[in-house]
């Protein structure tokens, strides 16, 4: 009878492996959960910012508008492509993420951070292109 893979028939143990099928699953699962552990990022690093660090880019983030974006990233490479009612959408060559931006005089701090990601920036980039 065939195995799975990376499974051994019950009573056989191979080259160490697993004697059964409750063993190869504990040992997936260990392996998946150490995997799950090396990817999860940081505290306070570029894509989940410390407490303290929101607080700070809300005071800078605030009162900018949707043309004052849109130039700010047209000034790091990013191109008009379609516009979808009020939302432009931008695009860079060799990135995947199309920007879509609102049109709204003031563009909501979790949208414009949201926005500033996608674009694979940071905030002090972003905001020096303003």
């Amino acid at each position: 009878m065939p195995s799975a893979a990376g499974l051994c028939i019950a009573g056989q143990d191979g080259e160490g492996g697993p004697r059964n099928i409750k063993e190869a699953i504990v040992g997936w699962l260990h392996v998946e959960d150490q995997r799950a552990i090396a990817a999860e990022p940081r505290k306070g690093s570029r894509w989940f910012p410390s407490p303290s660090q929101c607080e700070r880019d809300v005071g800078k983030l605030g009162n900018i508008s949707a043309k004052e974006a849109v130039k700010a990233f047209r000034r790091a490479g990013w191109r008009p492509s379609i516009q979808v009612g009020s939302h432009p959408t931008l695009i860079k060559p060799g990135h995947r993420a199309h920007l879509s931006i609102p049109m709204h005089r003031e563009l909501a701090v979790g949208t414009l951070r949201s926005l500033i990601r996608d674009a694979e920036m940071t905030v002090d980039e972003f905001l020096a292109l303003l």
